[in-house]
């Protein structure tokens, strides 16, 4: 594979910019602590396989060839965060401890885990970067299986390194908000995250595919 190292640094760049994974690996880690937000990277990064895999076997290019296929995708993403803001909002504030939050019941792990896949793999900005950025990186001498396979690894990997880094700076944030109201206030800014996030999605992919 020609300019391994460069794919590295291009696939890092992009993974630690701010976006749906990250919002939401940063509210699991002040809700719930580094230690419960290991299962979300984890779904996180194998989304994002799963989206990598769906891109390299052709079928990614059918999806992102159909506007509206593509659409749809986006307000499922959009609709899914701000289910979440409405859940978050909802339920008790979380109970600030030193590794482990929760609001009523704690959250399984599991749950974080297939809570964090369905927001990776329902946002399409991964299939688009597989499909526009990884063939650059593919040796057409050699064998496409393998070369789809080392580098969905290896963004995977970084994927679940990237989002790892964002909860361990985050959870240093519950240092800060143990007081009173600081679960509280947790609470209503996650929410708001999630709110921020779903509507601004849905507003941008409503307004692409009207220019369409």
């Amino acid at each position: 594979m020609p300019f391994f190292g460069v794919f590295l640094a291009v696939a890092a760049a992009n993974i630690m910019t701010p976006g749906m994974g990250v919002v939401m690996i940063v509210v699991l880690s002040v809700e719930h602590g580094w230690r419960l937000a290991v299962p979300g990277c984890l779904g996180i990064a194998l989304g994002i396989a799963l989206l990598f895999a769906l891109a390299l076997s052709g079928l990614g290019v059918a999806v992102a060839d159909r506007p509206e296929l593509f659409f749809a995708v986006k307000v499922l993403g959009s609709l899914y965060i701000l289910w979440l803001g409405w859940r978050t909002w909802t339920k008790p504030p979380p109970v600030m401890t030193e590794d482990v939050g929760s609001g009523g019941a704690p959250e399984s792990a599991w749950s974080i885990f297939r809570k964090c896949v369905i927001v990776s793999v329902t946002n399409p900005q991964p299939l688009v970067f597989a499909l526009s950025v990884l063939p650059q990186f593919m040796d057409p001498a050699g064998s496409y299986a393998w070369q789809a396979s080392v580098l969905t690894a290896a963004y995977s990997a970084l994927v679940f390194v990237g989002m790892m880094i964002y909860a361990a700076l985050s959870a240093r944030a519950r240092a800060f908000i143990r007081g009173e109201r600081g679960p509280l206030w947790v609470k209503r800014i996650s929410a708001g995250a999630f709110f921020l996030l779903g509507s601004g999605m849905l507003a941008l992919s409503a307004l692409r595919f009207m220019q369409a």
